[in-house]
């Protein structure tokens, strides 16, 4: 059994200092002592460990989406230069129409001529009348215009829209003999 604790008595003198002691050595401690000793080491591997894997996530992510906008730009670079391309045949094209429309205008030709009741026969069930004019090649383009002077008679003979070109002439058609005379304006192309 135990008694009541006494009064805690008064200081001591200091002793002297004792020999150097041995180092400590591996097989000082126990096992639990020395995972003790190395757990903030090894805590921090772990934790190193899974911030380099981060790390090399974020690096593969980086360089994926780096390639992924290379590629991208590439494509991009190749588009333009297909459009550039494209551009340049459009120009090109406009250009080539542009000189051929001036070379039409250049090369077109106006005359009058009246076509006479007389100048119109029937031939397989419709009446044709020819225009003359050295001027009109076979592959010519002939608009064949009647003047306004002139709409009625247009309208009762019924002339047709189309025209037969040959080299030197061009023949117009209506279902019924004008009766009277027809000023036309020929425009050759």
């Amino acid at each position: 059994m135990q008694g009541i604790q006494g009064i805690q008595g008064i200081k001591g003198d200091k002793g002297d200092k004792g020999d150097k002691g041995d180092a400590f050595t591996y097989a000082d401690f126990t096992p639990t002592q020395i995972a003790e000793l190395q757990k903030p080491a090894t805590d921090k591997v772990i934790e190193l460990n899974e911030l380099e894997t981060t790390l090399t996530n974020y690096e593969n992510t980086r360089i994926s989406n780096e390639n992924n906008r290379i590629s991208a730009e590439n494509t991009r670079v190749s588009n333009e230069s297909s459009r550039v391309t494209a551009e340049n045949a459009r120009v090109t094209a406009e250009n080539a129409r542009v000189a051929a429309e001036l070379e039409r205008q250049n090369n077109k030709k106006s005359f009058t001529h009246d076509i006479l009741v007389a100048n119109w026969t029937l031939v397989s069930g419709k009446y044709e009348a020819i225009i003359s004019n050295a001027g009109i090649l076979a592959n010519s383009f002939v608009d064949v215009i009647p003047s306004n002077d002139n709409v009625d008679i247009v309208r009762a003979a019924q002339i047709y829209p189309s025209v037969l070109i040959s080299a030197g002439s061009v023949k117009v058609y209506s279902k019924f003999l004008p009766s009277g005379t027809i000023s036309v304006t020929v425009n050759v192309n």
